[in-house]
């Protein structure tokens, strides 16, 4: 049931097609290693020992609010520094909006028709949701319709093909927040 969840969702997303021979040179990295790992982004646990001494002498010094005052700033600095670091480290080769989102794949629109039926794509997905997190992924393209309002709009159905346990849960844990959040103003 929590792989088969799909929900409505309304996000931009980046990707960059691929050959066959790219997706095999790629795919085990992407199933066993996390997309912050994959990145190089420090992790904010990296120096523990430290951290733990410094919070714990703020603490003796000037008290338990301060220390989480000090850990909210600390939270959003890491946020900031990551989203600086990530910026123009690799360029996409497309932008398109997923439209919908699921534990397995995704279907999104894109402008101009670019996408072929099984194609690979690499996928960065990022939803709007506080604490920021992003995804990257490996999908194959199920299904390609071009929509019928007159534009060059494209719709297509993706599957995951490769992606890490951890970045599946944490896709997962946003879809049930975004499902509540749905339900939450339905009976509103």
């Amino acid at each position: 049931m929590r792989d088969s969840l799909r929900v409505a969702v309304h996000f931009p997303l980046l990707f960059t097609p691929l050959s066959e021979k790219e997706y095999g040179s790629i795919k085990d990295s992407f199933c066993f290693h996390r997309t912050s790992d994959r990145e190089g982004i420090p992790s904010p646990v990296q120096d523990v020992y430290s951290i733990q001494t410094m919070e714990q002498e703020l603490e003796n010094s000037f008290g338990h609010a301060f220390v989480h005052m000090w850990r909210l700033l600390n939270n959003k600095l890491d946020l900031i520094y990551s989203t600086i670091s990530r910026a123009g480290l690799e360029e996409w080769k497309g932008k398109a909006t997923c439209i919908e989102l699921g534990g397995q794949g995704l279907k999104m629109t894109e402008m101009g028709g670019a996408l072929e039926t099984d194609q690979y794509l690499k996928l960065r997905i990022s939803p709007h949701t506080y604490p920021t997190f992003a995804v990257e992924v490996l999908g194959k393209i199920q299904r390609v319709e071009k929509k019928e309002d007159g534009n060059s709009v494209y719709e297509a159905a993706v599957v995951f093909e490769a992606i890490n346990r951890d970045d599946q849960e944490a896709l997962i844990a946003y879809l049930f927040k975004r499902q509540r959040e749905i339900i939450r103003s339905a009976n509103e």
